[in-house]
Formats: C-alpha cells, sequence, structure tokens
C-alpha cells in the first residue's frame, strides 16, 4: 500500500496532496461535529444531523491550502535551503510560523471562518455556513411565512453584550 501511495504521489504530487488534504478537512470536521453534539445533555439532544454545508467549506479549504499551497511552498523552502541539519529545520520553522502562517495562512482562515461565522442558537454555540438561515424568522421567511412580531422576538432576542463578547466553550 506505501508503494502504491509513492507511486502515486510521484505521478501527481498535488493532487494526492489535495485529496489527502480534503480528507483529512472532512475527518476533522465530522469529528467536531460529533464531539459538539455529544456536549449536549442527553435527554435534550437532538438527533445528530451532519451540516454538509460546514463539511464543505473546511473541506475545500484543506483541499486548497493542504494540496497545492503547502506543496509549493515546501518545495520552495527545499530549493532555498537545501542542506540538513538542525539549523535548516529550525530555520524552515520560523519562516513558516513567522511568515507563511501570518501572511497566507491566517488570512485563507479567516476568509473560510467568515463564512461559518458563529452565532448563538438554542441555548448553545454552533457553525452556520454558507449563508444557512440562523433564526426562525429567517426559516419562517425561506418557507414563505412571517412571525409576529412578540413571537419573533421571543425566539430570536437580540443578544446581550455578554453574549457577543463571550467565544464558544472549549472541550
Amino acid at each position: 500500500m506505501l508503494a502504491a501511495y509513492e507511486r502515486l504521489l510521484s505521478r501527481s504530487p498535488v493532487a494526492v496532496k489535495s485529496c489527502i488534504g480534503v480528507s483529512l478537512a472532512l475527518a476533522a470536521d465530522a469529528t467536531a461535529q460529533y464531539t459538539s453534539h455529544l456536549r449536549v445533555p442527553r435527554e435534550s439532544r437532538p438527533a445528530f444531523a451532519h451540516d454538509t454545508k460546514r463539511a464543505l467549506a473546511f473541506s475545500s479549504l484543506g483541499g486548497i491550502w493542504n494540496g497545492p499551497v503547502m506543496h509549493f511552498y515546501f518545495n520552495f523552502l527545499q530549493r532555498r535551503f537545501p542542506q540538513g541539519g538542525v539549523r535548516t529545520l529550525l530555520t524552515k520553522t520560523a519562516l513558516n510560523q513567522l511568515c507563511m502562517n501570518p501572511l497566507v495562512g491566517s488570512p485563507l482562515s479567516l476568509l473560510c471562518f467568515s463564512l461559518c461565522r458563529p452565532v448563538q442558537a438554542d441555548g448553545g454555540w454552533r457553525a452556520v455556513c454558507c449563508g444557512a438561515p440562523t433564526s426562525e424568522r429567517e426559516k419562517g421567511r425561506e418557507r414563505g411565512g412571517e412571525l409576529p412580531g412578540r413571537e419573533a422576538q421571543r425566539l430570536n432576542p437580540p443578544p446581550s453584550e455578554a453574549q457577543i463578547l463571550t467565544p464558544p466553550p472549549l472541550l
């Protein structure tokens, strides 16, 4: 199996690395979605529903970032610093952490995460991707209806300052 992987990698390295990036991103996002689901108390936990739009957003980031971008970037580093050793390793790591991540990786991640903005719903944080409806009012509009004023305020109250400034809880 390793020999087949190495053959594929030598024939089309960018495609193989992109597929691996997509696979890892899908697995990581599915794990994150499921562990978030498990954090809800069992008696009030709804059935698990995989958020496909969110998974596609993260897997596209994994396919674009981990495949072509990192392939060419690490090849550039290898050509620029061909010698081995600890000093070369530290130089490459420093360039990656101080230049590539803040200047390219972070903006690309922020772009992806801006598509998956955090909103407060049902007493907990969840990611809503790609313009999915975030409130009962928006869901009602999609169905062609409108909620009365008091009912809309009850189902979708404006967030308090503490809710806006409070980050999502960690595991």
